[in-house]
């Protein structure tokens, strides 16, 4: 059993804000078909940076969490059409990361609290 805080994972952003600024990274508007998508994304991308980030309480400066955030969500909007992780043979094929958020990652690291192995 560990004395240590798991990550504050509660809801510290604000879906509509982060919704409207993928949405217009994206060049689509409210009303389009795959916006509830977009929007959907949102907790998601939250949540993995809250874990990663993996302090008690946030430390990111606003400014980057921001920039995380829609670079995050749209990031997953586009993997939408990527090839799937692994082939039939559990090989990655090569066309890149697996992970959507994998080029936010090294944005986020000078944040990050706790190192360790679990």
């Amino acid at each position: 059993m560990s004395d240590v805080a798991p990550p504050d994972t509660s809801e510290w952003w604000d879906v509509d804000t982060v919704t409207a600024a993928a949405l217009a990274v994206l060049r689509l508007d409210g009303d389009d078909v795959d916006a509830a998508r977009v929007r959907s994304f949102v907790p998601v991308v939250g949540i993995r940076i809250a874990q990663r980030v993996d302090s008690e309480s946030m430390v990111v400066p606003d400014a980057v969490l921001d920039d995380c955030m829609t670079r995050g969500v749209v990031s997953y909007y586009r993997a939408k059409d990527s090839p799937p992780a692994t082939d039939d043979f559990g090989l990655a094929p090569g066309y890149g990361s697996a992970d959507p958020l994998q080029p936010i990652w090294s944005t986020l690291n000078p944040y990050r609290r706790r190192f360790g192995v679990a």
